[in-house]
């Protein structure tokens, strides 16, 4: 009689020989075949963000793995994320489709901070710290604090929220359209006696910045 080996799902036949053939005795008829697990199966690990299923860190593949053993991976970290629950996984090493994921939302805990300065000097007092934040946003709006007497020169916006080092920085100069009038009286005297005729009233136009007194030649 001939047998051939079957296909065991799993298993590689290690005899060498696929089909063998015995002739029957009145005893010890038995055809046997020899298999082994395989010893070449992968899986893949995946690290991708809740809900839109982005790829945030390369996959990982593990080649030379037992059939039906056991293996155990941990969630990696990654920058600005946090990861989902469950963050430790086991996996029976199968002939296919063997696949670890693990899933991740972004960091709402982001500050950011809003720096104003004056003529290149920053005032730590109009300074704003926005906290609870998104990781990843745009930030593109700040408080305008322009003093009188100043413009807006420029800002750092928008930014990109990271982890750390958020920062918009808002410049502002003086601005020279902005004036004040002073003014002062010139009196006349005559042996002491007031020439209102020739009284004059001096005014000049200065920036609003400037010390309200004015220099008499």
């Amino acid at each position: 009689v001939t047998e051939r080996a079957p296909s065991i799902t799993g298993y590689e036949l290690i005899d060498g020989e696929e089909e063998k053939t015995i002739t029957i005795d009145i005893e010890n008829n038995e055809i046997v075949f020899t298999y082994k697990k395989l010893e070449n199966l992968s899986y893949t690990v995946k690290y991708l963000e809740q809900e839109t299923n982005i790829e945030l860190a390369e996959e990982k593949i593990v080649e030379n793995n037992v059939y039906q053993s056991v293996i155990t991976e941990d969630a990696i970290s990654i920058e600005g994320y946090d990861k989902v629950n469950p963050i430790s996984q086991d996996l029976t090493i199968d002939v296919t489709d063997n696949e670890i994921i693990f899933y991740y939302t972004k960091r709402k805990d982001i500050n950011y901070k809003v720096e104003y300065y004056y003529n290149g000097v920053i005032d730590e007092e109009q300074t704003e710290i926005v906290e609870n934040q998104t990781f990843g946003d745009i930030i593109i709006n700040y408080t305008d604090k322009v003093k009188k007497g100043y413009k807006l020169e420029n800002n750092t916006a928008p930014i990109t929220l990271g982890v750390d080092n958020n920062v918009i920085k808002v410049y502002y100069v003086t601005d020279e359209n902005q004036t004040k009038e002073l003014s002062y009286t010139v009196e006349y005297y005559k042996d002491g006696i007031l020439v209102d005729l020739d009284t004059q009233i001096v005014t000049k136009i200065v920036q609003v910045l400037e010390p309200d007194i004015l220099e008499v030649n």
